[in-house]
């Protein structure tokens, strides 16, 4: 049996849609059930997921707090009320395949998985170039890296939404962390000290909103950045256990840290070029000036692969290189505002990225929605 978990704040423009979709879920309405938890909305969420509630009331449970305190604290009051073997967390902007819990189930009957992470596809891949450049980098994410990481058996990190987790594993971890920015690869970091095993899941899929603005962008990246900065220092342990997986965890949490080192590289290059200060060593402004020419071609290369990977090609599609680029920087950028709010340790409040509802027209075409 199966518990959806589903943490809702101001999410009137998507949250009917996935209510909608979760009732026509392809497994036994006997062995699932729909947990949402509403906290602190000030738009008509609440008396959205009401009327599913009321009108489903044996698949849709419904739980409303005044105040809101971040997506882990949702998470810890909905597991209170799951009765499912399985927790999974889908994001209010999800619309997930009908396979999902059938798909998921296979991979639950090894008794020695933890959890598993699913692949989110875009929803909204075609609204404006920054959602296009975001729809890329996740495929890339869940196509490359996330395949190679279970091909070798490495740490495979929980992503937010599409994730599935035993409730007596996360119930004797004690649940999600209240105090993480990113509750989701700290509960992957425990699961990995504690011994369990996480597997990536390719063929379990739910299409997302992704961000469309920088703003959006800067908010979401901002709090993961610091999320999993902070989480690698609380689990600087796992370097000293022999194990790949928890070696590998170390070094994927480290991922924020090493964006600031190259940071730091660009700048020594840019200052270099321009001034050289005196006593510098060669050696050092070298290393830099190879580091951002090695993103430079790195870069192109991408924005070439993008290019090619477009259907029809035309002259405008150039406009790819730069925009990788600034991407790019965009992130470097967003890690070391990150880096400067942990150690000055500023407010930790849990931001959620807005949502605007958007669909591709090929995506509706493809999934019939409308």
């Amino acid at each position: 049996m199966f518990s959806i978990v589903v943490a809702a704040r101001s999410e009137e423009r998507v949250i009917g849609r996935l209510l909608d979709r979760l009732k026509s879920l392809d497994y036994s309405k006997q062995l699932y059930e729909v947990v949402v938890v509403e906290d602190g909305s000030t738009d008509a969420t609440r008396e959205i997921c009401e009327k599913y509630a009321t009108a489903n009331p044996q698949l849709i449970r419904f739980f409303h707090s005044e105040d809101s305190r971040g997506k882990p604290h949702a998470l810890n009051r909905a597991l209170v009320e799951c009765r499912g073997d399985i927790i999974a967390v889908l994001d209010a902007d999800s619309f997930p395949n009908l396979d999902l819990l059938k798909r998921a189930a296979v991979y639950f009957e090894d008794s020695s998985l933890g959890a598993i992470q699913g692949m989110t596809v875009p929803i909204n891949r075609d609204e404006n170039m920054i959602s296009k450049l975001s729809a890329y980098e996740e495929e890339g994410w869940f196509k490359i890296y996330m395949m190679g990481k279970e091909d070798l058996k490495l740490f495979v990190p929980l992503t937010g939404s599409c994730g599935f987790v035993r409730r007596d594993v996360i119930k004797t971890l004690g649940g999600w962390d209240e105090n993480s920015l990113a509750e989701d690869v700290e509960l992957a970091a425990r699961l990995v000290d504690s011994g369990w095993r996480i597997r990536y899941a390719p063929d379990v899929q739910s299409l997302q909103e992704y961000p469309a603005t920088v703003g959006a962008i800067i908010n979401q990246r901002t709090r993961w950045f610091r999320g999993y900065m902070e989480t690698w220092l609380k689990y600087g342990k796992l370097m000293s256990t022999p194990r790949k997986v928890a070696i590998d965890a170390e070094i994927t949490l480290f991922g924020p840290f090493a964006l600031n080192l190259m940071l730091l590289s660009y700048a020594m290059a840019l200052l270099g070029f321009f001034i050289y200060p005196p006593g510098t060593s060669i050696w050092v402004l070298a290393l830099a000036m190879s580091a951002i020419g090695l993103t430079i071609v790195t870069l192109s290369i991408c924005g070439l692969a993008l290019i090619c990977h477009l259907r029809v090609h035309r002259v405008r599609d150039v406009s790819w290189i730069p925009a990788v680029f600034f991407f790019w920087f965009l992130q470097t950028a967003i890690a070391f505002r990150a880096l400067v709010m942990t150690v000055l340790r500023r407010d930790r409040s849990w931001v959620k990225t807005e949502k605007s509802g958007e669909v591709s027209p090929q995506t509706a075409a493809q999934v019939q929605l409308s």
